[in-house]
């Protein structure tokens, strides 16, 4: 259940940021990604330092991936280093100092970001603007996607 609203607060979240709710979006993603590292890889149990920070540091790259930058969505190229980077970066560190090869998972962010926003923002289909008109949706899906990954 707890998962289940960790993963609509954070598409809610990115959903506000892309819909002219610039800091209300942001504040309720960034609460949402640490909710989602406490209550998914440490299961709500800290056990050492190096694993909690990595967690969180996990979460935090997430987070900034969405939140901070320009998006060109018609660009797929630019998008995938720009979600990419950051994450791939800190998820590889973070398995070297804690061995947690589901830290590797991570890497998936980026990807999922970039179809999303490529097909969905870009060539946004017919069914989704005769449900949701000219609202931005790949940003709620985006949200929601580095929500569950990081609750993984």
């Amino acid at each position: 259940m707890i998962d289940a609203a960790i993963i609509l607060a954070a598409a809610a979240g990115r959903y506000l940021q892309g819909n002219g709710y610039g800091w209300q979006g942001r504040a309720l993603l960034i609460v949402a990604m640490a909710l989602a590292a406490w209550y998914g890889p440490l299961d709500g149990v800290h056990l050492s330092w190096i694993e909690t920070w990595s967690v969180f540091s996990l979460a935090a790259a997430g987070a900034i991936t969405i939140l901070a930058g320009y998006t060109d969505w018609g660009n797929w190229k630019y998008s995938f280093v720009r979600y990419t980077t950051l994450v791939w970066i800190v998820a590889v560190s973070t398995w070297q100092f804690t061995g947690r090869e589901e830290f590797l998972y991570y890497v998936l962010i980026g990807p999922a970001l970039t179809l999303i926003y490529y097909f969905v923002a870009e060539h946004k289909p017919a069914v989704l603007t005769k449900l949701f008109g000219n609202r931005d949706v790949a940003a709620a899906l985006a949200g929601a996607t580095v929500g569950a990954l990081v609750l993984l």
